[in-house]
């Protein structure tokens, strides 16, 4: 138990199979923000449709959230995936996904159950079991994007 208490993650210590994790999780989420901004992007009508649904927006800010949100999710996919500006677009991508995970928990307390959007655009109904599978995916996605940010707040 001590052992642990005395190993601190800095840049030296981070072995080069922590370094490819990293690397490999920072990938995987850069295209992940960058598919789910697609279809987002190409109907932002239709994705206006699931902000709404969540019914935590005041009505006025739903269309402007809906056009910007995936020019947001496709710059941070992209620099993520190229490695630019990685500090900013891992604390970006991390706090998008304490945003996206809070409002499904929110709608999940609240009996609201909301299709997530999160890599299309159709309208639907889900159950609360899928609501509960959305909570899941977004906190291990959240995990990975903590990851990827310590991992560039340490390098740099």
């Amino acid at each position: 138990m001590a052992l642990l208490k005395e190993h601190k993650w800095t840049p030296n210590n981070w072995s080069l199979k922590d370094k490819k994790i990293a690397l490999v999780l920072r990938g995987a989420l850069g295209v992940l923000f960058l598919y789910a901004s697609v279809s987002k992007a190409l109907d932002p009508f239709e994705f206006s449709k699931i902000v709404y649904n969540y019914q935590i927006l005041p009505e006025p800010l739903i269309y402007p959230v809906a056009a910007v949100l995936p020019y947001l999710e496709a710059t941070i996919g992209l620099c993520l995936i190229l490695g630019i500006a990685k500090r900013g677009a891992a604390l970006l991508a991390f706090l998008s996904m304490v945003v996206f995970s809070l409002a499904l928990m929110v709608n999940l307390f609240r009996g609201i159950n909301v299709d997530c959007g999160c890599f299309d655009v159709e309208v639907r109904s889900v159950s609360q079991a899928r609501m509960y599978w959305y909570v899941l995916r977004d906190f291990t996605i959240l995990f990975w994007a903590f990851i990827v940010l310590r991992q560039s707040v340490l390098r740099e």
